[in-house]
């Protein structure tokens, strides 16, 4: 599916169109148009329609650089398109855009952090129709945020509520990101990790699954991408940031541990939250799956408590793990059990 335009920005206005779709993510390469795109997309859709649109960054932090003039989000489109976009401190959390520096106008949307949507809980968000998330996948310097697709969901159901059952059209959710780390909580809490991995396997672009309302657009041959490879930045380069920068490969991800395995050969060990874990009947190889069939002697859920007791009574695990005596499912699987062993 060709989803650029010809001047090489992605073409959002047609990846949006599908009124079946609440939910869009996007991972691609850096500087190829993602946050440009979905930001003149949602500009031109609450000038037109009135309506109004959240622009949301992980951390607070993040959103009070934004209020910079120089280093505003909406600065390309000013300057690229003659746009006249401001934004202005509402409040302690949120942050208005309007769409011409007198600020004169109704806002066409507001601007707030993830990790502070829980002290606006209780506003309505009812003039509001869809929530751009930009940058929800980290670079691998920056601290994670813990939880940060079940805040995503919390985040969604705040502002969302009851609309279907009032008659109404949901909210969209659209997310953008660069492939910086795969092993991300956003990711993970859609399920979308190994379906990423198969798309590039498979040079697929965009993945629809109806039955969840979700699209997941993956660009891979993106033109600006490649007149970006004889910029000053990149001209002559060779290394794991280039891929990720400009082939949209998640390069930090090591994928020589996924091996699905007949799970007959192996005996139950230990559940711990959706894992199981599986020890061989014939040689010492650990097998980790979410598929869980037999008789445990243990199960873990994933409080602190219980997961505390599961690192301390199966420490080994992690030893066998860098030894590579352990082969999982998927890459989904893989990621999980790394996080187990994250300090809490």
């Amino acid at each position: 599916m060709n989803i650029y335009l010809p001047s090489g920005y992605i073409d959002i206005d047609k990846l949006l169109a599908p009124k079946i779709f609440n939910k869009f993510f996007f991972v691609g390469a850096r500087g190829t148009g993602k946050s440009f795109g979905v930001l003149n997309y949602e500009y031109q859709r609450c000038r037109d329609n009135n309506g109004k649109f959240f622009y949301v960054r992980t951390n607070q932090t993040d959103l009070d650089l934004l209020t910079d003039p120089e280093v505003s989000p909406f600065l390309d489109l000013n300057v690229k398109l003659g746009y006249d976009l401001t934004l202005k401190s509402k409040n302690k959390y949120m942050t208005a855009v309007y769409q011409n520096s007198e600020m004169n106008t109704d806002p066409l949307g507001s601007c707030i952090a993830l990790s502070t949507v829980h002290h606006v809980r209780g506003m309505s968000a009812a003039l509001y129709q869809d929530i751009f998330y930009d940058e929800f996948i980290p670079e691998k310097h920056v601290r994670k945020m813990k939880g940060q697709g079940r805040a995503v969901r919390q985040m969604y159901e705040t502002f969302n509520r009851n609309r279907e059952l009032e008659g109404e059209l949901p909210m969209r959710l659209i997310c953008c990101a660069n492939s910086d780390d795969l092993n991300n909580d956003l990711l993970m809490e859609y399920d979308l990790i190994d379906h990423l991995l198969q798309m590039r396997a498979d040079d697929i672009e965009v993945k629809d699954f109806p039955d969840r309302g979700l699209r997941l657009i993956y660009p891979l041959h993106s033109p600006i991408a490649e007149k970006k490879k004889q910029t000053a930045a990149y001209k002559g380069e060779v290394s794991d940031y280039v891929d990720m920068a400009l082939n949209n490969e998640f390069v930090t991800y090591y994928k020589g541990n996924i091996s699905p395995r007949d799970i007959k050969q192996f005996s139950p060990m230990v559940i711990i939250g959706d894992l199981a874990i599986y020890k061989s009947k014939s040689n010492r190889e650990i097998y980790v799956t979410s598929f869980k069939k037999g008789q445990f002697k243990e199960t873990y859920d994933l409080t602190d408590y219980q997961l505390r007791r599961f690192q301390i009574r199966h420490h080994k695990l992690l030893d066998y793990y860098y030894k590579q005596k352990i082969k999982f499912e998927s890459s989904k699987c893989e990621l999980q059990f790394v996080n187990l062993w994250d300090k809490r």
